[in-house]
């Protein structure tokens, strides 16, 4: 049997993982396509955030994934009654990593408003429309409110040491190195030198000559 040499085992165990590697994508593309000769029905979410735009405001967001075919309805409704559409931003159908799709709508509502939404969503795979609930809970406000309470408790934090040096006359102490020269408009003049914070040196210049 001729030995093999190194490098052409090697060239072969490249070769395997080339074809190998080729192989997995030609399966993954025939899987996509068997699946696309069937249904799959959507997974629906619903959630709301805090509004970026306004503090006041929440931002309620329908999230349909992973049906196919492409075709979709959703419909976002205040006490079972559909929202107007120009109310509405929506995503557009977009395609997932799994050969599904996946569409959001969603809507800013008042933070503060007592009313039931949810949301309605029909599709080709499903017998019956899917019906759901908002919860009234808002994903992100607890985390936005505790930032708030930190930042808050910082400045305080800041003020207090500020305080707390500016007492002990570590900060805001005068430089007095230097002395401040005044001289008066009369035939005397008076020089005031202050070299220090506690004490001041009066000299007074007699101009007048004998």
């Amino acid at each position: 049997m001729k030995e093999m040499k190194e490098s052409e085992w090697k060239e072969g165990a490249d070769k395997l993982k080339y074809d190998g590697h080729h192989l997995n994508k030609i399966l993954d593309i025939q899987t996509k396509a068997f699946r696309h000769d069937e249904s799959a029905p959507p997974d629906v979410h619903v959630f709301a955030k805090k509004s970026v735009t306004d503090s006041k405001k929440l931002n309620l967001t329908c999230l349909a994934t992973g049906f196919y075919p492409k075709d979709m309805e959703i419909k976002l409704r205040k006490f079972t009654t559909s929202l107007p559409e120009h109310l509405l931003r929506s995503s557009g159908v977009r395609p997932n990593d799994d050969g599904t799709y996946q569409l959001r709508k969603s809507v800013e509502i008042q933070e503060e408003e007592a009313a039931d939404y949810d949301c309605y969503v029909n599709h080709s795979s499903i017998n019956t429309p899917v019906i759901k609930q908002w919860d009234g809970k808002c994903s992100d406000c607890q985390s936005r409110l505790i930032v708030g309470v930190m930042c808050f408790l910082l400045v305080m934090l800041v003020g207090v040491i500020f305080f707390f040096l500016k007492k002990k006359g570590i900060i805001g102490k005068r430089d007095n190195h230097h002395p401040n020269v005044i001289f008066s408009n009369g035939r005397e003049s008076t020089c005031l030198s202050n070299w220090s914070s506690t004490e001041n040196v009066n000299v007074n210049i007699n101009l007048t000559g004998s």
